[in-house]
């Protein structure tokens, strides 16, 4: 799972939304490997609360969107935001 896989739709997703942002989960893509690291889907979860955060989305609607194995990180945050 890479932040590349969406290449074929970031055009069109920047002429919708206002701001598109992309990453690579810890260990994932072009993301850091970090040997020897115990993941986790908690871990994952809090990495992207720090992005939102330190992009200054923490009391903003976003629009999140993933696939493959980001589904369940997805669904972390969700659980944490409702």
């Amino acid at each position: 799972m890479s932040s590349y896989d969406w290449y074929k739709i970031w055009e069109g997703l920047t002429l919708r939304f206002h701001r598109v942002t992309v990453l690579n989960f810890l260990g994932f893509g072009f993301s850091d490997k970090p040997r020897p690291h115990h993941y986790s889907i908690f871990e994952q979860a809090s990495i992207v609360e720090a992005l939102l955060r330190h992009l200054g989305f923490q009391n903003s609607r976003i629009n999140l969107w993933s696939h493959a194995c980001g589904d369940i990180f997805a669904q972390e945050l969700l659980y944490r935001f409702n």
